[in-house]
């Protein structure tokens, strides 16, 4: 491997991140629903589709590059989104069975208490 083998990866995630931050611009967090996330993405990959079959028409060998990142950066909101409502599902989790626990605690504290 070459010293510039092991750039590529950093430029990669330099790309992705940098789209990732030009979508929270204009769009804010998304959070969806998987049902509305594949619509989003599948747009994004039809307007990369397009630009390719343009392309080819054009006889251009120019690979449409920000469409690709974009549709890349469409996919890691979504995993974002993913991860996100993962961790409030598995906190909100820990906070019910807290709650159950002090409930179990009361009541045994109250049927100490009862003749």
């Amino acid at each position: 491997m070459t010293d510039s083998d092991y750039e590529l990866p950093t430029e990669v995630i330099r790309l992705i991140t940098d789209e990732r931050l030009r979508q929270l611009t204009k769009w804010g967090d998304q959070r969806h629903s998987p049902t509305i996330w594949l619509p989003i993405l599948g747009e994004e990959f039809g307007e990369l589709c397009q630009a390719i079959l343009h392309e080819m028409w054009e006889r251009d060998d120019a690979v449409p590059f920000d469409e690709l990142v974009q549709v890349v950066a469409v996919g890691v909101a979504w995993i974002e989104d993913h991860l996100r409502k993962r961790d409030e599902a598995e906190r909100n989790q820990r906070q019910l069975k807290e709650q159950l626990e002090q409930m179990e605690q009361l009541e045994i504290g109250a049927q100490k208490d009862s003749p």
